[in-house]
């Protein structure tokens, strides 16, 4: 249910957003940090901002959807055996494809804040 998994091709670091959207949405790293530095520059923030999150995400129609807090990420995959999600915890995000956790961390015990469904 968890593989330890980064989609930055050159080192480990803090960018758990531009990650779980780029295996989410099978993008490459390097194009979702140049859009999501767009949209951050746009909107006067950091690329690993919700809000530029939710403007990548929502231009692509997945819109974010609440989460019960006293639901775990264990939880979320075993309700959600298909699809591809990026989920947001309190302070982190990872993807979620059919069922499996991809982050660097295993965050299956944490709770979930929101998550957006990725659509093709």
């Amino acid at each position: 249910m968890y593989v330890r998994y980064t989609a930055n091709p050159k080192r480990e670091t803090n960018d758990c957003i531009i990650r779980s959207i780029a295996k989410s949405t099978n993008t490459p790293w390097e194009v979702v940090m140049k859009e999501m530095c767009e949209i951050a520059i746009e909107n006067y923030t950091m690329p690993n901002d919700y809000l530029c999150a939710q403007e990548y995400l929502s231009k692509r129609r997945n819109y974010p959807e609440e989460y019960p807090r006293a639901k775990s990420v264990a939880q979320f995959c075993m309700e959600n055996p298909s699809g591809k999600f990026v989920v947001l915890m309190e302070d982190h995000a990872m993807s979620v494809v059919d069922g499996t956790c991809y982050d660097l961390v295993n965050c299956l015990n944490e709770n979930i804040v929101s998550y957006w469904e990725v659509t093709d």
